[in-house]
């Protein structure tokens, strides 16, 4: 019963935080503790989107994760990483990636499914993650440029990258 409970909260929570990003009003956070989030995570295929996006020169933007004390659940924090976003339960992939365009990268871009994987998360319960990979090229000045969001030479990334 207390199970059947969580996922009903769960449920309700991802409706009502869509149809809230719908509707233009941006959430401050999402509406769940992180361990039941997490637990929630873990009991499904998860699918992810993310955006490789290069400009005129054949750079590669990057955004920086969360340092700690900006999130204290960060699991790589200060990390460099292509745009990305896990899709909430009933978001189509257009949906998530929208949300990822409009999160974390600001401006329209239109990017093109590339490629997609799937990777085992525990063998032993046979979870894994599908990861959909979008390309998109724009030109460098489209983008606003500061400490956690920069264009990279393909040929010279930071050290620390996910």
């Amino acid at each position: 019963m207390a199970a059947l409970a969580t996922f009903k909260k769960i449920a309700e929570n991802n409706q009502a935080w869509l149809a809230a990003r719908r509707a233009g009003e941006a959430p401050s956070e999402y509406p769940m503790p992180h361990d039941i989030y997490e637990a929630h995570r873990l009991t499904m295929k998860s699918i992810s989107s993310e955006v490789g996006i290069f400009d005129e020169q054949g750079r590669i933007f990057l955004t920086k994760r969360p340092s700690i004390e900006e999130n204290p659940d960060e699991l790589y924090p200060g990390q460099w990483h292509i745009p990305g976003t896990r899709h909430i339960a009933r978001e189509t992939n257009d949906e998530a990636l929208q949300r990822l365009i409009d999160d974390e990268i600001g401006v329209a871009i239109e990017a093109r499914l590339t490629d997609h994987k799937e990777y085992p998360i525990d063998e032993h319960n046979k979870l894994s993650l599908i990861s959909l990979l979008y390309v998109a090229r724009i030109t460098s000045n489209a983008i606003d440029i500061d400490g956690n969001r920069q264009w990279f030479n393909v040929r010279n990334l930071p050290d620390l990258i996910l």
